[in-house]
């Protein structure tokens, strides 16, 4: 996939994506967030002994956090990423209900640095933008795609947002990973090979 629209252009569409975002009153989004987790409950494969990787919400970001307790009862384990440096992957760390955050990078929290260090199975990975064919538009730095590129097993890729997310193409550069499947409060669909 050679190319991908000007950095110019993508600023300008993170811009408007987070902007459309923001819009959502706390209502709406509250309830778009609880339609979004029981889609992703009900989309995810068999969880009995995955580690299931999540974000801590920033930017207005669906927030997953009740999912929590649901995931442990299905026998999961969750986990938060940390950033260890710019250019590195993200690592993460076992997060428990009730288990001590510190403040993370770029606003987020994570997990203490005691709590220990696990390889998830599954990613959950926050949205700005995403097309039909499965890529994502972040923030632009790049982690989640050094991430998905260095983890070996390569976890499973679910992407998560917002239906007024959805756009024709992010016309994806040579670096762009595409996600196995997408979940919005319209659904949980797989976008290629992924099946669980």
């Amino acid at each position: 996939m050679p190319g991908g629209p000007p950095e110019n252009d993508r600023r300008a569409l993170r811009r408007r994506l987070r902007n459309d975002r923001r819009a959502l009153s706390p209502e709406e989004r509250a309830r778009r967030d609880e339609l979004l987790r029981t889609a992703l409950l009900q989309g995810l494969p068999p969880l009995e002994g995955r580690t299931v990787g999540l974000y801590f919400p920033i930017q207005a970001e669906p927030d997953l956090r009740p999912m929590l307790s649901p995931l442990r009862g299905a026998g999961a384990r969750s986990a938060l990423p940390v950033v260890t440096g710019e250019s590195e992957p993200l690592l993460f760390r076992e997060w428990r209900v009730g288990a001590e955050l510190v403040p993370g990078a770029f606003g987020t929290s994570e997990p203490a640095p005691d709590a220990p260090t696990v390889h998830p199975d599954l990613l959950l990975v926050p949205l700005l933008g995403f097309d039909e064919q499965g890529y994502r538009l972040g923030y632009g730095g790049g982690f989640y795609d050094r991430t998905a590129a260095a983890l070996d097993p390569r976890p499973l890729l679910v992407g998560v947002g917002y239906e007024l997310a959805r756009i024709p193409t992010i016309h994806p550069a040579a670096h762009d990973v595409a996600m196995d499947a997408i979940c919005t409060e319209r659904g949980f669909r797989w976008t290629g090979s992924g099946d669980g």
